[in-house]
């Protein structure tokens, strides 16, 4: 787009640019523009008009490129690592790697590349050396070792590191892992989906939406500064120092001016306020505020502050006042006026009560009308209401309410409930590699088998979020549900489903996690839905396309091998 005049020009084919999907853009400090594409490396010049495709490098699919602190360009992607160093392309040997596609590289100092990968593995440094290249495999966080979406560098010189598990950051002697438990969006990072900025606020895309994250020293014991009004100025009237002062309804307008005398760095202070009380605070770097047309009641303006990265305390300033309404609005004059307008209201009352008798008989007639078809619309808004549009089985709330009814009927005849949570391997991948429509058909397609073996009249399968699924099995136990989750999970590897981004296997797989309600057992359907969604995320950890039925036994194995992997 040009900033001139709007216009948007499109580059294809004509401008040498031979490539649809560009997931990379990249000025290097020669001001060149690279563009990592699926059909191989492209660079143009200003005034970046045409561009021309990296012949030394294959044109197959590259994610990402970076300029390394020594001018070296770095480029990634389905054919591996390459460096252009003076012009000349070369191609690390993969052996020395922790794996061979290359979805992201971050550029740090003295010329260090991180490298991520797109089939999982982790993270390497790659530092240079007198002899050559030294790469250091699997400096990730403990635990971390799938997917890689973005690695980049914060205004502090942090890493971020976008994974599918939330974000970890390195400060260059240690990691802190950051995911929806701290306000991400979702713990499911896109590709590139990083953007920092001079203050240090970093912004990060996920699958769940946009996130912005300011970090903050933890368990800081400083205080922040305190806050001084210097002014108040109430119409034209200095009123500094005045205690919970009453104003006539001309003197609607306030203009107050604040400090904070104990700040050492004042140009780091930012403030906060709220007016008359409410929850929500409005954050400014000005250290005066002008309320004008203040209606009459009673007010409290409150200023907080802080400086750097500390919380807000609550050394906060206040100043209440209150301002009285005109004579129009006394109680004796609204009064006065409210008896007028019942009188007015009742004469209406009595014309009106004639006229909505002839209005009656033909209400009568069209309410009999509209009432047919209301029903219809009423009918179709109630299935609506309870079915998933992508894949026709019952939603989210239908599953909550047959869940509780089901566990209703099991305290009372002691006839077991199982359930089953079904999540597909790798969707995210999926989606990234083959698009989201393909996406979609693919769940529809495992809904349909799912539809298929939970035939029974007490049965209910649902689409529990995203690629999670979920099926309830009334008067089932454990073993019958792990032969029917068996039966589901061979369905879905029967169908042979193309996924070649999966680390599983070639084809769409899914994990299941079984819990079954019974008398001393699980009896809640939190409980239920916890225990799983615990099984689940076992199947995954246990390497995917698998079954695993909760038990008390197992899901605590499970967590300690899982604590066991983390800190070894």
């Amino acid at each position: 787009m040009r900033p001139v005049d709007g216009s948007v020009t499109w580059f294809g084919e004509k401008q040498g640019l031979s490539a649809k999907d560009a997931y990379t853009l990249r000025f290097d400090r020669l001001h060149r523009l690279w563009v990592a594409t699926e059909a191989g490396l492209f660079v143009s010049t200003a005034p970046y008009e045409r561009f021309s495709r990296i012949t030394e490098l294959p044109a197959n699919r590259f994610w990402a490129v970076a300029e390394a602190s020594d001018g070296t360009i770095w480029a990634g992607g389905d054919g591996g690592l390459f460096d252009c160093v003076n012009g000349v392309w070369k191609n690390l040997p993969a052996d020395g790697m922790s794996n061979k596609e290359v979805s992201a590289l971050g550029a740090g100092a003295d010329g260090i590349m991180w490298v991520g990968y797109r089939l999982g593995g982790g993270i390497d440094r790659l530092q240079p050396s007198a002899g050559g290249m030294k790469i250091d495999k699997g400096i990730q966080r403990p635990g971390t070792t799938g997917l890689i979406y973005f690695l980049d560098f914060d205004a502090q010189g942090r890493l971020w590191a976008g994974t599918e598990r939330g974000v970890d950051t390195w400060d260059g002697s240690r990691w802190d892992h950051y995911d929806i438990r701290d306000g991400l969006s979702w713990d499911d990072c896109d590709l590139h989906g990083f953007a920092a900025e001079a203050n240090g606020t970093v912004w990060i895309g996920t699958s769940g939406g946009l996130s912005s994250f300011k970090s903050h020293p933890r368990n800081s014991l400083e205080m922040s500064p305190e806050v001084v009004f210097t002014h108040l100025i109430m119409g034209r009237t200095d009123v500094s120092g005045l205690s919970n002062p009453h104003f006539g309804a001309s003197s609607n307008s306030l203009t107050a001016k604040y400090a904070t005398p104990g700040a050492q760095k004042q140009t780091a202070v930012l403030f906060r306020y709220r007016l008359n009380g409410a929850e929500a605070w409005t954050e400014t770097t000005e250290r005066k505020l002008q309320f004008a047309q203040l209606a009459p009641g009673a007010y409290r303006l409150q200023v907080e502050a802080k400086d750097g990265d500390r919380d807000w305390k609550k050394n906060r300033a206040e100043f209440p006042f209150v301002i009285l309404p005109p004579w129009y609005l006394s109680w004796w004059f609204l009064c006065i006026c409210a008896l007028m307008l019942c009188s007015v209201v009742a004469t209406m009352i009595r014309w009106r009560m004639a006229h909505a008798k002839n209005r009656e008989r033909e209400l009568v007639r069209i309410v009999d009308e509209k009432t047919q078809e209301l029903l219809k619309a009423n009918q179709e808004l109630q299935r609506l209401s309870f079915t998933d549009t992508l894949t026709g089985l019952a939603n989210r709330r239908v599953f909550n309410l047959k869940l509780e009814e089901e566990c209703a009927r099991m305290t009372r005849t002691t006839a077991p409930v199982s359930l089953l949570m079904l999540d597909v391997d790798h969707f995210k991948a999926l989606n990234d590699s083959q698009g989201h429509q393909q996406g979609d058909k693919y769940l529809a397609l495992v809904a349909l088998e799912l539809k298929r073996l939970a035939k029974r009249q007490t049965d209910l399968a649902a689409r529990y979020g995203g690629e999670e699924f979920a099926v309830i099995l009334a008067d089932t136990s454990a073993e019958s549900a792990e032969q029917l989750a068996e039966c589901a999970r061979l369905a879905v590897e029967t169908l042979q489903l193309p996924h070649h981004a999966s680390s599983v296997a070639p084809f769409l797989t899914v994990s299941i996690g079984i819990a079954t309600a019974s008398i001393g057992g699980w009896m809640t359907p939190d409980a239920l839905v916890a225990a799983a969604d615990k099984a689940l995320y076992a199947a995954k950890r246990n390497g995917r396309n698998r079954v695993v039925v909760a038990t008390g036994e197992a899901i605590l194995a499970d967590e300690i091998n899982l604590i066991q992997t983390s800190f070894p």
